[in-house]
């Protein structure tokens, strides 16, 4: 089966890939990692039980805080950011996500380390190291006993020797864990690669989000009508419609009628389809008095009543072929003169 990317969607693709590309790299390396973490936990979690410490609790889950970090510095923290024209940064910050990204990695960390030592502590794997009962059980499993409470490292590792089957099942536990552990974190680097890939198209789409404004000027000596961009992203008109004197056109100077003897100084032609830059605009409609022209006056006012009765809807949309509701804006505020006689 072939899939071709659209071109609009190549950027996209890309970045999907990249991040893709940059979890597989680090994911095992680090699944080991969080692996000897935990472990490392576990056993201090297995100390805790087998001595009933009155303060070796509270180390797992001061620990755990900082695997949890390392895990949130793996997935990524920073939050979509948009760089302002005066060079400024406006970063989006979701207390709900940084506080997830924060406690989920800590809540698995705790629970899986926890879950190892309670099930090595409560098997027959290990002998009872307890404030009650250290010298027999240690005594009748052979293993040789240093001062105080500690259990000599070479004797565990002779009985373990000894015990091959223990070992084993040791082994077999570890490597099956192991490949859980494998699969948990490709998964969630995967949802975490789209949920990222979904992030970055959204900041993308806002951070080139046209934004359309019909603006009327309105002097003594001119009269003008304009659209402009003041998005950030270029502005793809897809339909322009004028409702007025000559019912719906196409264009501003085909909606209102013309002037007697005077021809309009500007104007502009069907405009579908066309592109407005970002700061761009384009002229829809303008008439400008001449030096030395007599009866401007008048043609001014008729072409205010035109204007007046005239509305302008504008279907657009981004270069991501986004939909957005369609604007709409009347000319009435050029008959205000009359309206207020």
């Amino acid at each position: 089966m072939r899939t071709t990317i659209q071109r609009e969607h190549v950027p996209l693709y890309d970045k999907l890939m990249a991040g893709i590309e940059r979890y597989a790299e680090v994911a095992a390396v680090e699944v080991f990692k969080w692996l000897g973490w935990a472990t490392a936990i576990a056993a201090i979690r297995v100390v805790d039980q087998r001595t009933h410490s009155s303060w070796l609790w509270m180390l797992p889950i001061v620990l755990s805080f900082f695997v949890a970090a390392r895990i949130q510095w793996l997935f990524g923290i920073r939050g979509p950011e948009v760089r302002e024209p005066d060079g400024s940064i406006t970063v989006r910050i979701s207390p709900w996500r940084t506080l997830l990204m924060m406690l989920v990695p800590w809540a698995i960390t705790l629970l899986l380390a926890f879950g190892i030592a309670s099930q090595i502590a409560s098997s027959d794997l290990l002998p009872d190291m307890g404030q009650q009962g250290v010298s027999q059980p240690a005594e009748q499993a052979g293993l040789p006993r240093s001062d105080g409470m500690e259990v000599d490292l070479g004797g565990l590792f002779g009985w373990l020797g000894e015990n091959e089957s223990v070992a084993s099942a040791l082994a077999t536990m570890a490597g099956a864990l192991t490949a859980l552990l494998a699969l948990f974190v490709s998964v969630v680097s995967l949802a975490v690669a789209c949920w990222t890939a979904h992030v970055q198209r959204r900041h993308n789409k806002l951070t080139v989000r046209p934004l359309p404004e019909v603006t009327v000027a309105d002097f003594e000596n001119l009269v003008r009508v304009k659209l402009r961009n003041h998005g950030s992203g270029p502005l793809l008109i897809r339909s322009f419609r004028v409702a007025g004197f000559n019912g719906n056109q196409e264009t501003l100077v085909d909606a209102v009628p013309a002037l007697p003897g005077r021809p309009w100084t500007n104007f502009s032609g069907k405009i579908d389809g066309r592109a407005l830059l970002p700061g761009s605009e384009i002229v829809l409609l303008e008439l400008v008095e001449d030096k030395g022209e007599l009866g401007f006056r008048g043609h001014r006012d008729l072409a205010r009543k035109a204007l007046a009765l005239a509305t302008i809807t504008l279907e657009y949309s981004d270069v991501y072929e986004s939909s957005f509701e369609a604007y709409s804006k009347s000319l009435q505020w050029f008959g205000r003169h009359w309206g207020s006689e």
